[in-house]
C-alpha cells in the first residue's frame, strides 16, 4: 500500500512468507495504491532520489515511485 499526504510518503508493506489477510485494505481511503499479492519490493538510494518499485511473486512490476529532496 503507498499513500501521500502533506508531501509524506506512507508504505505499508507485509512480509514473512504467511498468508494474504482476509480483509480488503483498499478500502481506506487513505491509501492511493493497494494490492494483494506475494511478492517484494526494492528500495534504491542514489544521493538526493529515492527509487521505491514493488514486484509480485513473477517478478511482474507492480508499482514504483521516486522522490527526490
Amino acid at each position: 500500500q503507498h499513500a501521500v499526504q502533506n508531501g509524506v510518503h506512507y508504505v505499508l508493506v507485509g512480509g514473512g512468507g504467511g498468508a494474504l489477510d482476509t480483509f480488503c485494505a483498499g478500502d481506506w481511503p487513505f491509501f492511493d495504491f493497494t494490492v494483494d499479492s506475494h511478492g517484494y519490493s526494492v528500495m534504491d538510494v542514489n544521493g538526493p532520489t529515492l527509487s521505491w518499485s514493488s514486484y509480485d511473486h513473477n517478478d511482474a512490476l507492480l508499482h514504483s515511485f521516486v522522490i527526490t529532496h
